[in-house]
């Protein structure tokens, strides 16, 4: 259920209702190539779309065609699949729940320095340093992230709680977004399981 537009995570939830993604088809025998491929840091691309994180999203097509203008990929149905399936929905449910957070703490940051050490948002609260990171609820995820964990080593400098989405859980237009009330939940869970460890 998508709350009444009262704050800006709602009334972003309301726009993006209207998005339209439709994924490209390729062989199958590409899956594997296009899936291990190294693409470079695709934050700051997602990010140089809007000026402030409660914007909203760039489209399907704008986030594919700036890739395209600073790469030299070529512009295939696999890459563009790439694009569109893991890069593309991942950041629009990682501002999603930037706004989450945003509505719910005080102190919530974005970065594309803490992106490549595994970390999507940072949130300090009750004196922890947090780090959040989002993902897809599926084997294949959760396969993908040992990936990339060996190629960006976690920080130790924050305590990292993981978050994961699930596709029947509070989908808003064509994505699979986080429950809001899911997350300040285990947020402030995950907090007193240090505070009290400690």
């Amino acid at each position: 259920m998508i709350a009444t537009a009262t704050t800006p995570r709602a009334a972003w939830e309301q726009a993006i209702q209207g998005y339209r993604l439709v994924f490209p088809r390729f062989h199958p025998s590409e899956r594997h190539d296009v899936d291990f491929m190294r693409f470079p840091a695709m934050k700051p691309i997602y990010a140089s779309l809007m000026e402030d994180v409660t914007d909203l999203p760039p489209t399907p097509a704008q986030f594919e065609t700036a890739f395209f203008a600073q790469s030299n990929f070529p512009r295939t149905e696999a890459i563009r699949w790439r694009l569109l399936a893991k890069f593309y929905t991942a950041f629009v449910a990682e501002q999603h729940l930037a706004l989450i957070l945003m509505e719910r703490f005080r102190h919530v940051t974005m970065s594309d320095r803490e992106d490549l050490a595994g970390i999507d948002i940072h949130l300090a609260y009750r004196g922890l340093a947090i780090g959040i990171a989002s993902a897809v609820g599926s084997d294949r995820s959760r396969a993908w992230e040992v990936i990339k964990r060996v190629r960006h080593p976690q920080s130790e400098d924050v305590w990292l709680l993981r978050l994961y989405r699930l596709s029947d859980e509070y989908v808003v237009g064509p994505f699979w977004l986080h429950h809001p009330d899911k997350v300040e939940t285990a947020v402030k869970a995950f907090a007193i399981s240090i505070l009290e460890a400690a």
